[in-house]
């Protein structure tokens, strides 16, 4: 042997000695990372999400923004759920609109949904308002999870779940969620979750079960297959605490929607969280879980929302999509939809958490144009479930801010009824705060619980003549107040086919009143 290859030789012996002395630190190295029985993992919560893009000149919400996060979530823990607690696929302006000539219902929303990665979902009762079959469209398009314990599907006398169809096949949305996770350290649990919907929109297709008996039958079989158990619930804020008493020591955490401000409730050891809607803002909730003791620990987090979030490029390029087909269709109701009308130096407050409760500069714009383009009427009302922008207008506004505050439209009718009447549909609409049947009044006060028209007294016995939105008297939010009422002695309407009446849609009669006052 040779001086050289003897030296390769002693090389060859030494680096095979490295390797194994290597492996054997590797091995001894992953003995030594023994299962410390603690995980953590990361819900972030959206719910109550119509809109698409920004809000408030772009300041605020934003699905291209909650993408960026959920992906910044994802890098410190990949145990990471995004979910939204209801109420997405309904109403918007832009679900209003025609595309291929059908209406694009929700389209636009679960493209973008996809695209920001929700994994889970739970029905809120604006799912509903969509017809049977454009739900399930909206379900077999949608890549994430859907699930309730007391919300199912009717057919005739057949009750059964609901279901997306996957590759040609029926997929069942469960009544109940199980995620299953683990950690680097070999810790793994399962975490079991439920969702549960309000039954406040009733449909032929629609069957609810009870709220709170489904849920505890839910959390007793989690209970029994899971380690965990966390609650995706669509219901006000009532119930939840309701059904929090109930669930308490099972249940540390429910992911709430319905109401669109972001609460967080303590009761017993259940936290209640909301957010806000249209995605002002997201909860992001990290739990940790001891399987040694069963504890469960929470840090939740409200995260804003707003421009100092960049935009997940590949969410926005959806969201950008649907943004150019909506503005293209306004176009053809409304001349240049993105020209300012009017400067709001107090923001115009559409927000439900004011403008159903009390008389807000929003509303009174509209039922002051009402009267404006309505002849001999006494006043003006319009239910303030029309309003859906959620949000306030404010700084230069387009007529494109009218359309999403509105965006199911709808013609101003006049309508003569009775005295007796009037002060019914007045006292009706009081008793709705809070609600979508509360009235938004022009030339209308209640003063001393005294009803006063134009500065007088309502008088029982005499006849008014009132301008509103021909939705109002749909019997929908004051269920006595249709056209079969004995008390309405006449009604007019616009005819539809005339263009020059600009009563044919209540945000043109504002739009107008608008440009006129900026001339």
């Amino acid at each position: 042997m040779t001086p050289f290859t003897f030296t390769r030789s002693l090389c060859l012996i030494g680096t095979i000695l490295l390797l194994v002395s290597c492996s054997a630190s590797k091995k001894s190295q992953v003995v030594k990372q023994e299962d410390d029985g603690l995980i953590e993992f990361v819900f972030i919560q959206a719910n109550d999400v119509y809109e698409i893009t920004p809000l408030q000149g772009g300041k605020v919400g934003g699905l291209a923004r909650v993408a960026t996060v959920r992906k910044e979530v994802l890098k410190e823990n990949e145990n990471t759920l995004t979910v939204n607690a209801g109420d997405f696929l309904n109403p918007s302006l832009i679900g209003t609109v025609k595309l291929h000539g059908e209406k694009i219902k929700g389209k636009q929303m679960i493209q973008v949904m996809n695209a920001v990665g929700f994994d889970l979902v739970t029905y809120g009762n604006h799912e509903f308002d969509l017809d049977e079959d454009e739900l399930q469209a909206r379900m077999n398009e949608s890549n994430f999870e859907w699930t309730s314990c007391n919300t199912f599907q009717k057919s005739g006398e057949t009750i059964s779940p609901f279901y997306k169809m996957v590759n040609g096949e029926k997929h069942f949305s469960p009544k109940t969620y199980t995620w299953e996770i683990s950690d680097a350290d070999g810790t793994s649990i399962k975490v079991g979750i439920f969702g549960v919907c309000l039954p406040v929109n009733q449909r032929d297709y629609v069957h609810y079960d009870e709220i709170f008996e489904s849920s505890r039958k839910a959390v007793a079989e989690l209970s029994k297959t899971t380690d965990v158990v966390i609650g995706l619930t669509h219901l006000d804020i009532k119930q939840d605490i309701k059904l929090a008493r109930m669930v308490s020591a099972e249940v540390p955490l429910m992911m709430g929607g319905h109401d669109h401000d972001n609460m967080c409730e303590q009761v017993g050891d259940t936290k209640i969280a909301k957010a806000d809607a249209n995605a002002k803002t997201v909860y992001i909730h990290r739990l940790t879980y001891n399987k040694k003791t069963d504890e469960c620990t929470l840090k939740s987090e409200l995260k804003q929302i707003n421009d100092s979030i960049v935009d997940d490029p590949e969410t926005v390029a959806i969201v950008n999509k649907w943004s150019d087909i909506l503005m293209t269709k306004v176009s053809e109701i409304v001349d240049q939809p993105n020209s300012i009308i009017y400067n709001a130096e107090v923001p115009l407050d559409g927000r439900e958490s004011s403008i159903r409760h009390k008389q807000t500069n929003l509303g009174g714009l509209l039922v002051e144009a009402f009267c404006k383009y309505s002849e001999g009427v006494d006043g003006a009302i319009i239910n303030s479930g029309s309003f859906r922008i959620d949000d306030q207008i404010f700084g230069s506004v387009t007529p494109i801010d009218f359309f999403r505050a509105l965006p199911y439209g709808g013609s101003i009718i006049e309508v003569e009824l009775t005295g007796t009447l009037l002060k019914q549909v007045l006292d009706e609409g009081e008793s709705a705060k809070g609600d979508g049947g509360y009235l938004q009044r022009h030339k209308l006060e209640l003063e001393n619980d005294q009803w006063i028209i134009s500065g007088k007294a309502l008088d029982e016995s005499q006849n008014y003549t009132i301008a509103m939105n021909d939705f109002l008297l749909a019997g929908y939010d004051l269920k006595f107040f249709t056209k079969k009422n004995p008390g309405i002695i006449s009604i007019k309407e616009p005819h539809p086919e005339d263009k020059n009446d600009i009563r044919r849609d209540v945000r043109l009669a504002v739009i107008e009143m608008l440009k006129e006052r900026g001339e």
